[in-house]
């Protein structure tokens, strides 16, 4: 494998993208403390649910067509889905824009903070140009480029904005809320309009090398709105569970949670390399009827996750204190039980590898619509119980409980239907093999 090979350019992608998330959350950890930062997480909750509503499941459809139809001669028809799909979005994610602004306006005083309000207003203008990004990232994993689609998702945007914020610092600029939200909002602007300017020139490149024959498969709204229900749902479960720390927590114990995720993050990011590598190839593989191909890539995808996984989760695990202090500054210190519940939670996700891939890759959608409600509901209960019992503590039981329901399901679900086991563990749900 060399430097120039896709598995070696998206791991390197990936590992820019986290650690551009984790860059910019320490910059605001170190310069303006766990209140801002709390803040500042809660804003983003915020922001990012509503980018999921925006992009309408766009970014999954495209890729999934893309995959299909690159090289074809149907890629210009392609080119028209994806364009209209941004479009759509953006205009959908105007909407939301003004919604944010009336609804800050609204919210009483006492239930959001003069920073969250800050926040709030300056990362609106955000919205449409992180979902137009997210979706053109899905044409570049389409075409099996997913180190350059890694880069236009959030984790793009974190990088880029990471950049401006330091430049900001070093240029002698004020740190405060404002320059956060400027940057990360002129990050997204960049990330999309290169994302766009780049999609183009591809379809100009390829249009001399269409070869075979038309396969591009009829543009589905009710395929997207699944899509979106899956990402909004996904998103709430696990990353928007800030937005009721947020609404339940002091800004100073959501900085210390945020601070020991961003952490515990660099556990499971080896997940988004696989995923982005193996979504594409599960897709094709669905299509063209090879069972056994979409069976061997959940199995590479999981051995690969648990090896890279395990010697950082004994560091986090081993080292926690000592981590936070050095990466976040003294004042995180105290939040060392929180990083070892939560690091734990990302080795999870890690063992469990592409297993929602495999039922959204291979047209199961309703199934796992129908998961995640289930784990919407169990999620949003344990975050509200047991953060009334235990506080902060209590947001990260919660955290890990609803990752383990979740993917328990999901793993009973593809065994019981694809007849697919590819954990490097063993089955421990039933002794004879399902009929597939």
């Amino acid at each position: 494998m060399g430097f120039t090979s896709p598995i070696f350019m998206t791991g390197f992608a990936r590992v820019l993208a986290v650690l551009g998330g984790v860059i910019f959350n320490v910059l605001l950890a170190r310069y303006l403390g766990p209140g801002a930062l709390g803040a500042f997480t809660f804003g983003i909750a915020v922001v990012l649910a509503f980018v999921s509503i925006a992009r309408f499941g766009h970014d999954r459809l495209v890729m999934k067509h893309t995959a299909i139809a690159h090289g074809t001669p149907s890629e210009e028809a392609l080119k028209g889905q994806v364009l209209r799909a941004v479009g759509y979005s953006m205009v959908l994610a105007g909407g939301l824009v003004v919604l944010i602004y009336v609804l800050v306006q609204l919210v009483p005083g006492d239930a959001a903070s003069a920073q969250e309000r800050l926040v709030l207003t300056g990362l609106a203008a955000a919205i449409p140009f992180t979902a137009a990004g997210w979706i053109v990232s899905g044409y570049f994993k389409g075409i099996r480029r997913s180190d350059l689609g890694t880069l236009m998702e959030p984790g793009g945007v974190h990088l880029v904005g990471a950049a401006i914020l330091a430049g900001g610092i070093w240029l002698g600029l004020k740190v405060d809320l404002i320059l956060a939200s400027r940057a990360f909002t002129l990050s997204a602007i960049t990330i999309a309009a290169g994302g766009l300017a780049g999609m183009l020139l591809s379809f100009s490149a390829s249009a001399g090398r269409r070869v075979g024959i038309a396969s591009l498969p009829a543009y589905n709204p009710a395929t997207a709105g699944r899509f979106l229900l899956i990402d909004l749902m996904n998103y709430l479960i696990q990353p928007g569970a800030f937005i009721i720390a947020g609404l339940m927590l002091s800004e100073e114990a959501v900085g210390e949670l945020r601070a020991s995720e961003r952490l515990g993050i660099l556990i499971a990011f080896i997940v988004s390399v696989t995923n982005v590598i193996v979504l594409p190839r599960i897709a094709r593989a669905f299509y063209e009827q090879d069972h056994a191909a979409v069976a061997r890539q959940g199995r590479w995808a999981s051995r690969i996750n648990f090896t890279l996984a395990l010697p950082i989760a004994a560091g986090v695990m081993v080292f926690p204190e000592t981590l936070l202090s050095l990466v976040f500054g003294d004042a995180y210190r105290g939040a060392a039980l929180y990083l070892r519940i939560l690091g734990a939670t990302h080795l999870i996700s890690a063992v469990t590898g592409p297993i929602e891939a495999m039922l959204t890759m291979t047209g199961r959608e309703n199934i796992l619509v129908r998961i995640n409600l289930a784990s919407l509901i169990v999620s949003v209960s344990l975050y509200i119980l047991l953060i009334i019992w235990f506080g902060p503590l209590g947001f990260a039981l919660a955290y890990i409980s609803q990752m383990a329901f979740k993917k328990t399901v999901c793993l009973f679900i593809v065994w019981r239907t694809m007849g697919v086991w590819y954990l490097p563990l063993p089955n421990p749900f039933l002794a004879r093999r399902p009929s597939v």
